[in-house]
C-alpha cells in the first residue's frame, strides 16, 4: 500500500472510524476507510475493517453511511480541510433527513471550524 493520510475520523464507544487519502504511483487521489473496534470485553477481541478503495472522499463517505447510518451522531475527531465542504453538506442533508437526531453540532462546528449557525445555515459548493 502507498502512503495514506488520515482526512476524516470519529470516535465511538470503544473505536474510531477513519478515511484515508491515499495518492497512487500515477498521481491519482484514492479514499478508503477503517473501522477499528477495540473488543469490550476480556472473551472478545478488537476487529478492524478496510474498506475497498473509493475514487473520492464523497463517495467514501456515502460508502461509511451505508454501513453505518448515523454516523454523524458519533463523536467527531478531525476532518481535513479538504474534506470540510463535503462533509457539511453530508451533515446538513442528515440532520434534515433526521430532525429529532442526538447530533453534537457545537462539536461538529469546533472540528469543521465553524459556527453552529453555518451548519444550520450555509449551503456550500463543492
Amino acid at each position: 500500500m502507498m502512503n495514506h493520510t488520515k482526512v476524516f475520523e470519529l470516535g465511538a464507544e470503544g473505536g474510531t472510524l477513519t478515511v484515508y487519502q491515499m495518492i497512487d504511483q500515477k498521481n491519482n487521489d484514492w479514499y478508503f476507510h477503517e473501522v477499528n473496534d477495540m473488543g469490550m470485553d476480556d472473551e472478545v477481541s478488537g476487529v478492524q475493517k478496510t474498506s475497498k478503495y473509493s475514487s473520492s472522499f464523497a463517495e467514501d463517505l456515502i460508502k461509511l453511511k451505508y454501513h453505518h447510518p448515523h454516523l454523524f451522531q458519533l463523536y467527531p475527531l478531525y476532518v481535513d480541510e479538504s474534506c470540510v465542504n463535503v462533509v457539511i453538506l453530508f451533515l446538513q442533508e442528515y440532520l434534515r433527513n433526521n430532525t429529532s437526531a442526538n447530533v453534537d453540532k457545537q462539536r461538529w462546528a469546533t472540528v469543521l471550524n465553524i459556527t453552529v449557525e453555518e451548519i444550520d445555515t450555509t449551503n456550500f459548493d463543492l
